[in-house]
């Protein structure tokens, strides 16, 4: 019997020692409290965490706080629309959080106003969306996508394995560990997007990230440099993508709707100008306007916006400048004059 616990006491313990760094400093940040997930000390980098993870556990902490009513929703493209830039359409009272996750899906957003619902009041909401938002209808599994149980209820397991998949992954372990014993950043692992830098602000309040871009129209050609090369060359002409809405979107989509509705909540849907030009489809956009009427906005396919790669950091990106525009396209009360100012975009 004591070998046999020898045996065991030897074969469990490289689980052990590899695994005690994981729940000692938490490297996702997913096993303590904080109160900035953001705070990197001093080491100059942080570890890609789950946003949609830190976004609930920051409105949790806060909403008592600070009493949310206003609620930015979507993926890292939503980051760019500004708290400041959005106060200039809604009443200068409004309490604003960002309510964003990484690669969002329309499940995560119908789950996240279903859990604010009745918590807080919504009297005002922006929600962001783009073709791969509305085409995922169900939960994603991946560490950075996954939701929190607070969210999805029964996951609890399902949503810490994620993350010890994470730390396990053999490229993610090397490079966490050589940091920690090294203290220092290695090229390999910001090109592995394993660490990223610092943003260059943090707002513990709207829990609203900041690239620094908020003064930038275009972005200048010296700014590109390697990154020009991400930038591919499009159809150039008109490419419509394939449908996306099919029944458990309509389902959420609709439910979104009641809820908002119910509220009484002062909203827009904006389709963001994605850098691929393609065009909603006929039957997706259809839908949309019938459900949303005049609080949709469609800025996708080609124009003036994805036709010019310098309002773009990277192709998934564009700048704060263009969701300022986009904005104030979106909340003209002078239908007409809206108008124009959308046609104008498309060359019409």
């Amino acid at each position: 019997m004591k070998r046999f616990l020898l045996y065991c006491s030897l074969f469990i313990l490289p689980f052990v020692v590899v695994l005690l760094p994981y729940f000692i400093t938490d490297p996702f940040k997913v096993i303590y409290h904080y109160d900035n997930y953001y705070d990197i000390g001093g080491q100059g980098y942080y570890i890609n965490t789950n946003r949609s993870y830190v976004s609930t556990m920051m409105y949790i902490q806060n909403k008592d706080k600070y009493h949310y009513d206003s609620f930015i929703f979507g993926s890292s493209r939503s980051e760019y629309f500004m708290v400041d830039d959005w106060k200039k359409y809604i009443p200068d009272s409004a309490s604003c959080f960002h309510f964003d996750g990484s690669s969002e899906s329309i499940y995560n957003i119908h789950k996240k106003l279903k859990y604010i619902d009745g918590k807080s009041p919504i009297r005002n909401v922006l929600i962001c969306m783009e073709r791969e938002l509305l085409y995922q209808d169900k939960l994603d599994c991946g560490h950075l996508w996954v939701l929190p149980p607070c969210l999805e209820g029964d996951n609890f397991s399902a949503f810490h394995m994620a993350f010890i998949r994470a730390y396990l992954h053999p490229k993610f372990l090397r490079a966490y560990l050589d940091a920690k014993i090294t203290g220092k950043v290695k090229p390999y692992m910001l090109e592995d997007n394993i660490f990223r830098r610092p943003y260059a602000q943090y707002d513990v309040v709207t829990n609203e990230l900041s690239e620094g871009h908020k003064d930038v129209v275009q972005f200048p050609d010296s700014f590109y440099g390697e990154r020009l090369s991400s930038f591919y060359e499009r159809q150039g002409s008109i490419s419509v993508g394939m449908p996306v809405i099919k029944e458990n979107q309509r389902k959420m989509l609709y439910e979104i709707k009641e809820i908002l509705q119910r509220n009484g909540t002062n909203y827009r849907i904006i389709l963001n100008p994605i850098y691929n030009q393609v065009y909603f489809a006929t039957e997706d956009i259809s839908f949309l306007q019938d459900l949303f009427g005049d609080n949709l906005m469609d800025f996708s396919g080609k124009n003036r916006i994805t036709d010019n790669y310098h309002y773009y950091s990277d192709p998934a990106h564009f700048n704060e400048y263009i969701a300022n525009e986009l904005m104030r396209i979106a909340y003209e009360p002078d239908s007409k004059k809206q108008k124009m100012m959308l046609d104008s975009l498309y060359y019409r």
